[in-house]
């Protein structure tokens, strides 16, 4: 499948200024960590846009003004890539905003990475991945949804692609911002107000980062229409299927800020601890977490089975090992980013730690080995996620819709075929998932509401 080769999981936002736009992509930067960039609508209608590789802040708010013109309307975007084995460069080339039209200034081959587009005629943000679709070389299925659109329209553009995906585009002939989320609500996308005009954002978080009053979740299968100016946005609902919302945005992806179906992310985590206690509960000196997501289910975890609570591991840096571009790098980063808290006895202890997901065994391989050289004597751990990966009636799963776990990953469960040998392989004495019911019960949802794909759940594409 050609689409397979560049997926991304990423975060979005529409504001009135740059400077929201900015700080709105900076709240999102969970989401990646690879390439940054930000659009603006000019005052002709036409956009310019710069996109950059590594972070927000890699690029000052200084240099973007400087650069970017005067503007009503502005889309930025942060991703990561999964294009695995490939250079920087190559990675780069997927970053968002993409165009149709306008005049490519590259500097890409720089030291600071960049490329400046002048004059688009369109420009989109998108979160997802649309699989099952021939891309042409070179480009991405971004690329190929917005030259459909381009022809084509909301309506059967909506139509032709299933998902997965939430996008704002900016058009010329169009006096505003356009928000589509796909049919089944898979990813996520939210609408809010700031200074009487609308914005948008993947999480409510950074809304509220940037001083706006989140409003609403779009709708599954809904398009918004946000003006230039003023407050009354256009809806249409263009499709009324049952929503299947990713589980794994709320298990890993979103900000604990963040809120999901009216409840926020970090109770979803403690409702995930919580369930954990009750279904597994060795007995054991001290409750602890990989960070940073799991915190919460592990603080749960700790009251509900009343054993003591200990942070036991840090990260220097904030960056997601999960969210590296290839598996060389996501273990030079566990192996160099995590580290045993030195005051803090554990020798003689059993421990039991906490983690949202265990998709490769990366992170987990070298923090039980850490412990393990400060003299821990039994180390278990206990996962939000059922096992990632497996294979159901023949289908090897993964997630197809754009998380970083495509069904050609190599799963731990895929690598070493059984739940004893990765619990071999990682290097601890026990190793639990929860049950699948338990994850639905947490989330607060029955077996139809979420998108499970990847652990064995129906595909909310057929």
């Amino acid at each position: 499948m050609a689409s397979e080769e560049v997926e991304h999981h990423c975060g979005i936002f529409v504001g009135h200024t740059l400077q929201d736009t900015y700080n709105g992509i900076k709240a999102l930067q969970h989401r990646g960590q690879d390439t940054a960039g930000i659009g603006v609508r000019r005052e002709d209608g036409k956009i310019d846009v710069v996109r950059w590789a590594g972070l927000v802040r890699d690029f000052s708010l200084e240099s973007l003004n400087a650069i970017l013109p005067k503007g009503d309307l502005f889309i930025g975007h942060v991703r990561y890539s999964t294009m695995r084995g490939k250079d920087k460069h190559s990675i780069f080339e997927g970053a968002h905003p993409r165009v149709l039209g306008g005049e490519i200034i590259d500097h890409s081959a720089t030291s600071y990475p960049h490329i400046i587009v002048r004059g688009a005629r369109m420009a989109i943000v998108h979160n997802g991945n649309i699989p099952d679709i021939e891309i042409e070389e070179g480009k991405i299925d971004t690329d190929m949804m917005l030259e459909y659109y381009s022809k084509q329209g909301v309506h059967k553009t909506m139509n032709k692609f299933k998902g997965a995906y939430s996008i704002a585009i900016l058009d010329e002939k169009i006096n505003g911002a356009t928000l589509l989320r796909d049919r089944f609500g898979i990813r996520p996308l939210w609408i809010g107000r700031k200074n009487r005009g609308i914005i948008s954002s993947s999480e409510d978080v950074a809304i509220w980062e940037i001083g706006g009053t989140p409003l609403r979740e779009v709708g599954n299968g809904e398009s918004i229409h946000i003006p230039i100016h003023g407050e009354a946005y256009e809806f249409k609902k263009i499709f009324n299927e049952k929503k299947k919302f990713c589980f794994f945005e709320g298990n890993y992806m979103h900000s604990a800020s963040s809120s999901i179906k009216g409840r926020t992310v970090s109770d979803i985590r403690r409702e995930i601890g919580k369930q954990l206690s009750k279904e597994y509960f060795p007995e054991v000196d001290i409750i602890s977490f990989i960070p940073h997501s799991p915190e919460f289910m592990a603080r749960a975890y700790s009251e509900e089975r009343n054993i003591e609570f200990k942070s036991l591991l840090y990260k220097v840096k904030k960056k997601r090992v999960f969210l590296g571009s290839n598996q060389d790098g996501r273990e030079t980063d566990a192996k160099t980013n995590f580290f045993v808290v030195d005051n803090v006895d554990v020798n003689g202890k059993r421990i039991l730690l906490l983690d949202d997901s265990l998709v490769r065994g990366v992170n987990s391989k070298e923090v039980s080995k850490k412990l393990r050289e400060k003299g821990a004597s039994w180390i278990g751990l206990a996962l939000g996620t059922p096992i990632v990966g497996p294979i159901v009636d023949g289908v090897q799963r993964g997630c197809l819709f754009g998380v970083d776990m495509p069904p050609q990953d190599d799963f731990a469960i895929k690598v070493h075929g059984s739940v004893e040998r990765i619990k071999e392989a990682i290097g601890f004495d026990d190793l639990y998932f929860i049950s699948y019911e338990g994850l639905l019960k947490s989330h607060g949802s029955n077996s139809d509401e979420l998108c499970t794909y990847c652990i064995g759940g129906e595909n909310p594409l057929d």
